[in-house]
């Protein structure tokens, strides 16, 4: 936990101060994204981002962490938009700290109009420390009793009364400010008062109050993990920046010992050299310029991060000491929802920081004293990564807050000491870890936009062949196209309307759905791809895959159905899913897969997944969070299923009996194709209108 020390550390003052103007607060108000600015700062930001016509659908994003706010309140003026944000009074307490630490009181009447005036009194009633002139005016209007007014001189543990009424705030519902949060429902992993109870969770099975919660070890255990996991984001954030400020050190070194270089070279040249090693030292400079702003971004987007977790550790430290019990539930569920966007912030963090070194590549022909040259040189600047990580997002978004409860019954029947011996016993046979329990971790990625395409990609469908390549579909350019190892583009053939899926037929022939045609086309790819044979269908085709010696297409809204077709097109048999269930809820085939032994087939609905085996009898469905239309649909080396969710943004891992087992990669903007290759531990995921296409492996 935090000691005087810290709070009167340089890190405090810090966390102090408006991020916009680099002053401490001047009423506070907090975002949705958990960062505070000054109401005046934040209006101004907003003043710049939005304007009067744009208030119906305003939103602006923050400056620390790029996260949109939407403003949901239309009727306030463009004004006074900042207005409508919640005091941070988390932030104000803090502020009172300080104030109490160097004697003084803040008056809270003046802190409103933005003054800093000393406060003399203190009223028990209303929890409002109050300068002379503002307490004439509150003994004239308020009707408090004068008696539960004091002078701090009269009161010397003022600290301990005025923390605790201002950490109140955490205890009343969001959604209904007047009442206190009393419940937590499990089925919904939400805080809710009695109104929230009656109105939206009357019907949840596993809801529990909080006085059940304090009768377990909860506050203990969680306290300790979310302070430990923000002392590990804290202390790898310390060490990467140390890691620049050391790399800040070199690369000025390296600026010395190239031009020391470059001058020793010089003295064996002719005069005619001089201009080229002018250009040279200006060509160091600037790359030695551009490379210090680079690393000056990344020291001061570290330090914002370190900031922002620092914070939490502040908050966390005040509620453990000056909180309630009730009040350390609540803000330890808040933190602990809020921890794995810290982790995910500083391991985004880290890869993008790199360790820079600057060298000096002679050119050959100066050496040679030749007259002919027409460089003296290059400055090569290598990076390297930090080998520095927090941990991993995924294990800790895996962990919620009501998981932590699994924890306290196994505490109820062995020691820690066992708990932990177990947990090493049952992770030291790496080696038959199934994928279920491995994390995700991104290896790659590459833009999959060529030269002349003018808009983004949507890549629609990934296949892998030989000689580590890479054919991709391209809907929105209406190409085909072959990328290489380096995952450039090798090959490239362009159709009239907008392909969309495609499935080997052979080992050289691939078929690819042209949904808008009511065509499939049969292409080969050889040195050049070229069409071989078009088969017509009597429905739009969108999903398709092989099955044996047949091949499965999906027709969506145009037919509601899954076609089975042979090799010349003809229609063997046709699945309506609206026989079997409501066509409200699963309809809309999108997607098929098979398993890699093909006897399973997965086909993607309006709603969710339904498996069949080769006899097209319905093995089970499954329903997705969002019910709506998923995206593409893969298999591991498992027989674990993998849904692409574009309206809730993530990754469904499903076992092969149809369950829930985790979300991967949640928050991803619209995934739309997940595509498994080689041993089935890498896949590659594409985007709804984005030219990246990312490779995650599994660790």
């Amino acid at each position: 936990m935090a000691t005087a020390s810290m709070l009167q550390s340089e890190r405090f003052s810090q966390i102090l101060k408006c991020p916009w103007c680099l002053e401490t607060f001047k009423i506070p108000r907090v975002l949705s994204c958990g960062h505070t600015y000054c109401t005046s700062c934040l209006q101004s930001h907003i003043n710049i981002n939005i304007t009067s016509k744009d208030t119906l659908q305003a939103n602006f994003s923050c400056l620390l962490c790029a996260a949109n706010t939407t403003i949901l309140d239309h009727s306030v003026e463009t004004s006074r938009l900042a207005e409508s944000f919640p005091v941070n009074c988390m932030v104000i307490s803090l502020l009172d700290v300080k104030l109490g630490m160097s004697g003084r009181k803040g008056c809270e009447f003046c802190r409103k109009r933005c003054k800093e005036v000393c406060a003399t009194s203190y009223c028990q009633e209303c929890h409002i420390s109050m300068c002379d002139t503002c307490k004439q005016y509150h003994d004239d209007i308020s009707e408090c009793d004068k008696k539960n007014s004091f002078s701090f001189n009269e009161q010397t543990e003022l600290d301990s009364v005025r923390v605790r009424p201002n950490l109140a705030f955490i205890e009343m519902c969001p959604k209904h400010p007047d009442e206190k949060i009393k419940f937590i429902c499990k089925d919904h992993q939400e805080l809710c008062c009695s109104t929230c109870g009656f109105l939206q969770h009357r019907m949840c099975d596993n809801i529990t109050t909080l006085e059940d919660m304090l009768r377990t070890t909860y506050v203990h255990i969680k306290s300790k993990e979310v302070e430990t996991n923000l002392n590990k984001c804290n202390n790898c954030l310390k060490r990467i920046i140390n890691g620049v400020n050391t790399s800040l050190d070199a690369l000025q070194y390296d600026k010395a010992a190239i031009s020391k270089k470059i001058s020793s070279v010089i003295e064996h040249l002719n005069k005619t050299l001089v201009k080229l090693e002018r250009d040279l030292t200006v060509n160091v400079k600037d790359i030695y310029q551009a490379e210090t702003l680079t690393l000056r971004f990344q020291e001061n987007k570290g330090n914002n991060l370190m900031t922002s977790v620092y914070s939490d550790l502040m908050q966390l430290d005040l509620v453990m000491t000056k909180g309630s019990e009730v009040q350390q539930v609540i803000a330890l569920y808040n933190l602990g929802h809020r921890q794995h966007k810290n982790f995910q912030g500083t391991s985004e963090y880290v890869s993008s920081v790199n360790v820079i070194k600057l060298t000096l590549d002679i050119d050959r022909n100066v050496l040679d004293m030749l007259n002919t040259v027409d460089k003296f040189g290059q400055v090569l600047v290598s990076r390297s990564k930090f080998h520095i990580s927090p941990g991993n997002n995924e294990s800790m978004m895996k962990e919620s807050n009501f998981e932590t409860e699994s924890k306290l019954k196994c505490l109820s029947q062995f020691e820690t000491k066992n708990i932990k011996q177990s947990e090493t016993d049952s992770g030291s046979d790496r080696a038959e870890i199934p994928l279920r329990n491995k994390n995700v971790v991104k290896i790659a990625e590459f833009n999959a936009k060529s030269v002349r395409d003018k808009s983004l990609c949507q890549i629609s469908d990934i296949l892998p062949l030989q000689g580590s390549r890479l054919l991709i579909v391209d809907s929105m350019h209406q190409k085909v196209k072959i990328l290489g190892p380096d995952y450039k583009c090798l090959n490239c053939m362009t159709f009239t309307d907008c392909p969309w899926n495609a499935c080997f037929i052979s080992g050289i022939d691939v078929a690819l759905t042209m949904p808008y045609q009511k065509t499939i086309q049969v292409i080969r790819i050889k040195d050049k791809m070229q069409t071989t044979r078009e088969i017509k269908t009597k429905f739009q085709c969108w999903g398709i895959s092989t099955m044996k010696d047949h091949v499965v297409v999906t027709t969506r809204g145009d037919a509601h159905c899954v076609l089975i077709l042979d090799w010349n097109g003809t229609e063997i048999r046709q699945i309506m899913l609206h026989n079997h269930w409501d066509r409200n809820k699963l309809s809309y085939p999108s997607s098929v897969t098979t398993n890699r032994s093909q006897t399973v087939i997965y086909v993607t609905c309006h709603s969710g997944l339904v498996a069949y085996n080769t006899n097209w009898d319905i093995l089970f469905t499954y329903t997705n969070q969002s019910k709506d239309s998923l995206g593409g649909v893969d298999t591991d080396r498992d027989g674990q299923i993998y849904l692409c969710d574009s309206n809730v943004s993530n990754i469904q891992m499903i076992s092969s009996d149809g369950k829930l087992i985790r979300t991967l990669l949640s928050g991803k903007q619209k995934p739309l194709k997940i595509m498994f290759y080689k041993d089935r531990d890498i896949f590659l995921l594409t985007y709804h209108n984005c030219n990246v296409i990312e490779i995650y492996q599994f660790k």
